[in-house]
């Protein structure tokens, strides 16, 4: 965010009432925490009050360290919402793609068009069956998502 005249950030924030941090235990140590803690407390002195902050993590160790992360002049404050299933419902699914592979051209005459690549498999896939709903999907490279 670019902000161009000192009072727009007042303004900006003046009806923010939450802040979300996901995957909150890769902030409880280290300078990426430190950084972030410091953005929040800003983020409190230019707001009109201070914003709930919402914590989540499926993988945290000491909710009490969690609870003065988030709020260290009052830990008391947090609280802490703890899931009483006995195990989540995970469905899951890997599918691999290969690219093609390259057949020389019989008649000599090249086409435009290929056959497919595995990305072009991947994303008709993913338009096909997911189209529609939630769904959490990693790409493992940001430049070739980005297109």
């Amino acid at each position: 965010m670019l902000l161009r005249r000192p009072g727009d950030a007042k303004a900006m924030l003046a009806s923010l009432d939450f802040i979300v941090i996901d995957e909150l235990h890769a902030f409880l140590n280290g300078p990426r925490g430190l950084h972030l803690a410091s953005l929040l407390r800003r983020l409190d002195d230019l707001a009109a009050k201070p914003a709930r902050r919402v914590g989540l993590s499926a993988t945290i160790g000491d909710l009490a360290v969690a609870a003065r992360w988030l709020r260290p002049e009052n830990p008391s404050s947090v609280l802490i919402v703890e899931s009483t299933a006995d195990s989540p419902e995970l469905r899951l699914q890997v599918r691999a793609y290969a690219d093609p592979e390259e057949v020389e051209d019989a008649d000599g005459l090249e086409s435009d068009e290929g056959p497919p690549t595995a990305l072009d498999l991947i994303a008709d896939h993913i338009f096909v069956n997911l189209r529609g709903s939630n769904n959490l999907a990693f790409a493992g490279s940001r430049k070739r998502v980005e297109a």
